[in-house]
């Protein structure tokens, strides 16, 4: 029998569910090597009437929260990380980019999703997941709800070394399907380019993949050599390459600290979708 589910059984959790969505943001950047993830630190506070607490007080989480009406989650994403940690951000601007990386639906990911010893049965927050790359500036500050904002290292976060060890709620998942989805996608895709400014060198491109690898496959550095092989061979989807030099002047080259001749600058193919060669670790010889 057919049900209007706009009028009937509103009370019954088993033909009538409207859970809550949420969203939350993994906001990325790389600094001397190392990758680093925004985090904010949950602060106590009443909800509403009901004066609930908030769960996981004083713990690390990524910042996120729930969709509102006549939003999109990539639009609630960037509201909730302006709110939270000041940074403000917008899809077309900033040369920000937005990925995709989980949705996440577990009934008892969420404190809030339990009535009683009944899991998600009245009450379930599921939440979209988005890893941003964005070339803004940003120092982060502490608003709303949270207590604390500040960029931490990830590979402290993935070997306990932060404060309360773990990360709020089930945002150590989604940290590390985050990290997982953006190897696999540099893996086809030229979304490292994302991380370096408009000129940037083939040492640039290689810390980027370093900063991942290492976390991923325990690659503490890269071979210049074979990488700048590779990533100069790369074409795109036209066969045009993905990468193009800066004409041979002085001016378009960047000094090396301690590392001999100055660089070679280069621009991205705007136009590049995909990479020509698989861009993953070279297996060690035995």
């Amino acid at each position: 029998m057919n049900k209007n589910l706009k009028t009937e059984n509103l009370k019954d959790s088993s033909v009538y569910f409207r859970p809550s969505v949420a969203t939350d943001g993994i906001v990325f950047k790389i600094e001397k090597g190392e990758l680093y993830v925004l985090l904010v630190k949950r602060a106590l506070s009443e909800t509403g009437q009901t004066k609930e607490h908030r769960p996981y007080k004083d713990y690390w989480a990524l910042p996120g929260g729930f969709i509102r009406g006549k939003e999109s989650a990539e639009e609630a994403v960037l509201r909730e990380l302006k709110e939270e940690t000041n940074l403000n951000l917008k899809i077309t601007k900033n040369k920000t980019t937005l990925y995709q990386t989980g949705f996440y639906s577990t009934p008892d990911r969420d404190a809030w999703s339990f009535e009683g010893d009944k899991k998600g049965e009245w009450r379930q927050t599921m939440s979209v997941a988005f890893a941003i790359i964005t070339q803004a500036s940003h120092t982060p500050v502490a608003t709303s709800d949270a207590k604390e904002a500040k960029y931490i290292k990830v590979s402290d976060i993935l070997e306990k070394k932060i404060e309360k060890k773990v990360l709020a709620f089930d945002h150590n998942k989604i940290l590390e399907d985050a990290i997982d989805f953006m190897v696999n996608q540099m893996a086809l895709k030229p979304i490292a380019l994302d991380f370096c400014d408009d000129k940037f060198t083939v040492g640039d491109i290689r810390a980027v993949y370093e900063s991942f690898w290492k976390l991923t496959h325990n690659i503490d550095a890269i071979e210049l050599g074979n990488f700048q092989n590779k990533i100069l061979k790369q074409v795109d989807q036209d066969g045009n390459p993905a990468i193009n030099p800066m004409p041979n002047k002085p001016e378009n080259k960047r000094a090396q600290e301690g590392k001999g001749a100055p660089a070679l600058l280069y621009t991205r193919n705007e136009k590049a979708e995909f990479f020509s060669y698989v861009m993953v670790p070279t297996q060690q010889r035995k």
